[in-house]
Formats: structure tokens, C-alpha cells, sequence
């Protein structure tokens, strides 16, 4: 777990400075990617009080912020890659008409395998 936080630490040193979540095109090339796809994960989303620098509450507007970006663009697919909710089963149903706003096709990992 420490070495994780190292390399997270390491990553976001080197990480550009704008804010946006899509790569940009290689600018020594004039060629366009073959496609493009989403990324969402850690939502954490609960009806619950901010714990510490969780504000799990606050995950419903960043979704709706993420959304917006993501359904700018022609993207072939969007993963969820984990944590969408924090806690308490219900909260799906809280959280998921939010994600399948985005539009196309979406994976969500299967939390059994």
C-alpha cells in the first residue's frame, strides 16, 4: 500500500496541468487515435455525512460534471473501473440513473470475479 501511494504521488508530479481527463493528440503526429473511451471510478457515492476529505455526497454533482465531458465526445465505450458506491447496497439506486446518463456503452466490472 505504501508503494502505491509512492507511485500515485510519482504520477501526479508528472501529470500535465489541465484539467481536462482526455488525452490530447500527439503533437508530433498528425494521426487521430482509432478510438476513444471513457473512465470513471471511485464515484464512492453515499447519503452520508464528509468523512475527513470524503464528501460522498458530492459525488452525485462531480458524476453530472464527468457526464457532461464524457458525452462531448464519440466514444466507443466507458469503463467504471471500481468504488461506485462507498457503502449500504441502496445506494445505487441512488447513483445509477446518474451514470447511465452517459452516453453508449458501458462496463462495470464484475465485483465477484
Amino acid at each position: 500500500m505504501f508503494m502505491g501511494a509512492f507511485v500515485a504521488l510519482g504520477l501526479s508530479l508528472f501529470a500535465p496541468t489541465s484539467t481536462s481527463v482526455f488525452a490530447e493528440r500527439n503533437e508530433h503526429t498528425d494521426k487521430k487515435p482509432s478510438f476513444e473511451f471513457g473512465l470513471t471510478t471511485d464515484i464512492q457515492y453515499c447519503d452520508c455525512d464528509a468523512a475527513g476529505v470524503r464528501y460522498y455526497r458530492n459525488s452525485i454533482s462531480k458524476l453530472q460534471e464527468a457526464t457532461a465531458e464524457l458525452n462531448q465526445h464519440d466514444l466507443k465505450f466507458t469503463v467504471q473501473m471500481g468504488d461506485m458506491i462507498d457503502r449500504n447496497v441502496d445506494s445505487f439506486n441512488t447513483i445509477l440513473p446518474y451514470f447511465n446518463k452517459i452516453e453508449g456503452t458501458k462496463y462495470i466490472p464484475n465485483p465477484n470475479v
